[in-house]
């Protein structure tokens, strides 16, 4: 892949005789901004326009861009009509940046456009039909943004998508119709969002999904029949570390998915600053014997310490016949295995 700094583009693509013999189908930029992006972009246009009209059209062929990678720039938004006449464009890469937004119509004629990265970002929301006409749009990564809800119609008419992650957002719900029609539908990352439930016919009719990942949300309850009718990898969808707390520290879970000391910790840290009250009261219901309320204990992180070197204790007290009845109500998660009291 052909890497040059935006001022050394610009610089290239102003010398006609060095523009004859550049490479641009494989294309990363470093140090670019909006506004040189812009110009770059429309030199590109005007340079193959121009070899076109003047009969020289093979010249212009190496200004095709085919791969573009503009990571990791330190972007904080995107100029309307960026990519417009970029018609070989097939792989884009805007991961890594600092964008907050996205103008309507970005990817507009992008129709061949198959792999797409804006992972990574400050995105907050995303205009309705951004994805419009990417017919043969594959792979989507949306993951590690700010994302507290999406479009209806996000996805509508991406028949050839196979891959959509959108995990470490701040999801709490999703539309009905999400994944309508998306008949290639391979893989769904949901993981480490907020979501408290699923509507009704989500994964409905996405016969050729095979690995859900649903892990470390709010959910407590899911509607009946939501995975009938997958064909999913493991048989499952991946759904531990799913739980809710309730107003007096009570834990709200998936039936025989008690979540782990680690996961409360994380949830508790996450969302509730340095509260040792809630954490007392949520392992307390959690965990029976595990208590941090001694006045010893100043922070989460000495508490954690604590609650590990006692679930270990406890730990080393299982049996082959399963846990002691003395620990009582216990249910141990290590290392994704879940124990349980002997009745």
């Amino acid at each position: 892949m052909a890497t040059y700094t935006q001022d050394e583009l610009l610089k290239l693509l102003s010398d006609p005789y060095t523009v004859r013999r550049l490479d641009l189908t494989e294309l990363k930029i470093t140090e670019a901004t909006p506004e040189g992006l812009t110009q770059i972009f429309a030199k590109i246009r005007g340079l193959i326009r121009e070899f076109k009209i003047r009969g020289f059209r093979e010249l212009g062929l190496g200004l095709n861009i085919c791969r573009l990678d503009l990571s990791a720039n330190q972007l904080t938004y995107l100029p309307e009509g960026l990519f417009q006449g970029l018609t070989k464009l097939q792989c884009l890469w805007l991961n890594n940046n600092q964008l907050m937004a996205l103008p309507e119509g970005l990817f507009q004629g992008l129709t061949t456009l198959w792999y797409l990265e804006l992972n990574n970002n400050q995105l907050r929301a995303l205009p309705e039909g951004l994805f419009q006409g990417l017919i043969t749009l594959q792979y989507i990564e949306l993951y590690n943004n700010h994302l507290s809800a999406l479009p209806e119609g996000l996805f509508q008419g991406l028949t050839a998508l196979a891959t959509i992650s959108l995990s470490r957002n701040k999801l709490s719900t999703l539309p009905a119709g999400l994944f309508q029609g998306l008949t290639a539908l391979a893989a769904i990352s949901l993981s480490r969002n907020k979501l408290s439930d699923l509507p009704e016919g989500l994964f409905q009719e996405l016969t050729a999904l095979r690995d859900l990942y649903l892990s470390h949300n709010h959910l407590n309850v899911l509607p009946q029949g939501l995975f009938e009718g997958l064909a999913l990898s493991q048989g499952y969808p991946q759904l531990d570390g799913n739980f809710n707390f309730g107003p007096e520290g009570e834990i709200h879970t998936l039936p025989e998915m008690g979540p782990s000391v680690e996961t409360v910790f994380d949830r508790i840290m996450a969302e509730h600053d340095d509260n040792l009250d809630i954490l007392d009261r949520a392992l307390g219901n959690a965990y029976p014997g595990l208590t941090f309320s001694d006045e010893q204990i100043k922070t989460l992180d000495e508490a954690r310490t604590r609650a590990l070197g006692q679930k270990t204790m406890l730990f080393k007290c299982i049996t082959k016949k399963g846990v002691p009845k003395e620990i009582g109500d216990i249910v141990l998660s290590l290392t994704g295995h879940h124990f349980k009291p002997i009745p």
